[in-house]
């Protein structure tokens, strides 16, 4: 609807550590980014939804979504916004059936995204 009211928009990518304690499962999750002329700059959305200890809210003062990175968990920010979702990271999303294999599929591909190779 963004788009067809003239409003840039695209798909950008969180790499995000499972939240369970002695696990070290890579979450890729995905974000809305919207191009605000006035403000010459590109906001972040989270479409999620809210639930209990989540709070994404749309600010144009400050960046508030479900999963603020934690980088000394190895988590990070994907700089680029893509107009469609990334192609490696649909194809990876057809070829899983379940979390399970989804998880096993970050070494092959999915960490390329990010460039560290972990």
């Amino acid at each position: 609807m963004l788009r067809f009211c003239g409003i840039p928009t695209g798909i950008c990518y969180q790499k995000l550590c499972s939240g369970q304690e002695g696990v070290n499962r890579k979450v890729l999750h995905g974000l809305n980014a919207v191009y605000l002329k006035d403000l010459n700059r590109w906001i972040r959305l989270d479409a999620r939804g809210n639930k209990p200890g989540v709070d994404a809210q749309f600010s144009i003062e400050k960046e508030k979504i479900a999963w603020p990175v934690n980088k000394e968990r190895g988590e990070e920010d994907h700089q680029v916004i893509f107009i469609e979702p990334n192609p490696t990271v649909v194809e990876v999303l057809k070829r899983s059936n379940n979390r399970k294999e989804l998880w096993a599929q970050w070494e092959l591909g999915l960490s390329d995204l990010f460039g560290t190779g972990s």
